[in-house]
């Protein structure tokens, strides 16, 4: 995704070039080319990222408001604030975000950002976020479903969202939920279904597992 992201901006500033060649003011235009390239390749300071990705939540965009809300969340580039992390993160929620309804999902299973510590709606919001594009939240439904938090405890469903969770595609995830696992995934669920999976970080994959 960096890569990518240099890619783009590499070819927004050939493209700038081509064009200002065209215009009188070339001289004048060719400084200011210079100059963005000069802010796009400098490094920034977790702070001055913040103030950056504050200005687009502002604005609605829901990829910055989960980038804020974590940012809230950890600390980073601005005084540690859970409340405004739970704010950040349904706010993203409300305009349909996966990641603001994992998140909410995820304050609300221990208790913080001014949320109440309620398994069923902490369920019921990782269920939302895989509805809404966010698999990383197959791990926790697997974990509620193996230790019966949220909702009723069944060892079966839990064993199919740990492989689901697990899955090279979208289309083993689809099988593993229907019950036909790949044998990867059935070594990876095997171990997932005895291990405490919410010490491990807010967002879980199965990386250290292979």
């Amino acid at each position: 995704m960096i890569f990518l992201f240099k890619a783009l901006k590499t070819h927004a500033l050939v493209c700038l070039t081509v064009l200002i060649s065209s215009f009188p003011a070339a001289a004048q235009l060719s400084r200011m080319l210079e100059q963005s390239q000069e802010w796009l390749n400098r490094s920034y300071t977790p702070e001055e990222n913040y103030q950056y990705i504050k200005r687009y939540a502002l604005a609605g965009k829901e990829g910055f408001q989960i980038a804020l809300a974590d940012m809230y969340l950890a600390g980073r580039g601005v005084k540690k604030d859970q409340s405004k992390a739970a704010y950040w993160y349904r706010k993203a929620a409300e305009q349909g975000s996966g990641g603001g309804a994992f998140g909410l999902g995820y304050l609300h299973s221990v208790g913080k950002g001014g949320l109440e510590k309620d398994d069923a709606k902490a369920f019921n919001y990782f269920m939302q976020a895989i509805r809404n594009g966010a698999p990383y939240a197959s791990m926790w439904i697997a974990e509620f479903y193996r230790d019966g938090r949220g909702v009723k405890q069944d060892k079966e469903q839990a064993y199919r969202w740990f492989a689901a969770a697990c899955a090279g595609s979208e289309d083993e995830a689809a099988d593993a939920l229907a019950g036909r696992p790949t044998e990867e995934q059935k070594q990876m669920a095997d171990k997932l279904m005895r291990m405490p999976l919410s010490d491990i970080g807010i967002k879980i994959t199965c990386d250290e597992l292979s």
